[in-house]
């Protein structure tokens, strides 16, 4: 996302600034990205349903050594560590921060196209790219610090 679409986004921007004026092909183009950002979100949305789950230690109990504990032992240790590992972790607050700004994004992203099948205002879409456009930097910074592999307690 940080390498691809936010660097489309931004020349995006530098091409609407330097035009002034909103003509077919840009008008395309900024149509492809936002039916781009449309298949992505299932992918966002599912990523965000399982961090949480995806990420807790708790796994390891699905795993050698630990999967070979007894069912008794797995079923109070593994919710213990789990929730040793949520609050320091901080991933429920990640989560929840990143849902707000896909909220956002998703906002300014309807807004733009009800402004591209409207009147096509430049200005009106420049500040709708660009809060759009700042919106996505900061998902993509919030995802970026989420853990990247399951960290033991």
């Amino acid at each position: 996302m940080k390498n691809e679409y936010l660097k489309n986004l931004d020349a995006l921007i530098v091409q609407l600034q330097a035009n002034k004026t909103i003509n077919s092909h840009l008008s395309r183009e900024l149509e492809a990205y936002l039916t781009s950002w449309l298949r992505r979100h299932e992918e966002v949305e599912t990523l965000l349903n399982s961090a949480e789950d995806r990420l807790s230690p708790r796994t390891y109990f699905e795993k050698d050594p630990l999967n070979r504990c007894s069912l008794e032992a797995k079923s109070w240790l593994a919710p213990l560590v789990h929730v040793l590992w949520l609050v320091p972790s901080g991933i429920s607050e990640r989560v929840d921060e990143a849902r707000e700004v896909l909220a956002k994004a998703d906002y300014y992203h309807t807004g733009l196209q009800s402004e591209l099948s409207g009147s096509q205002e430049l200005v009106l879409i420049l500040k709708l790219l660009e809060a759009f456009t700042d919106c996505v930097g900061n998902f993509s910074r919030l995802l970026s610090s989420f853990p990247d592999k399951v960290v033991s307690v």
